[in-house]
């Protein structure tokens, strides 16, 4: 998972001529790439692969 750590810690690092980037935008292209790769935070801060759950399993 350190590609999606490097891809992360690059859109932080985005800048305009004006400056930083709104936190909201940094925010949800955050979101947007862990939605792409399908992962989540753990407790620890790291990246894992979100746990799939059959969608019967519920019955």
């Amino acid at each position: 998972m350190d590609y999606i750590h490097d891809l992360i810690r690059q859109i932080r690092k985005l800048t305009t001529e004006e400056g930083e980037l709104p936190r909201e935008l940094i925010e949800k292209l955050e979101k947007t790439v862990e939605d792409y790769y399908d992962v989540e935070r753990d407790a620890g801060g790291a990246y894992k692969q979100k746990e799939w759950k059959h969608p019967y399993t519920s019955f």
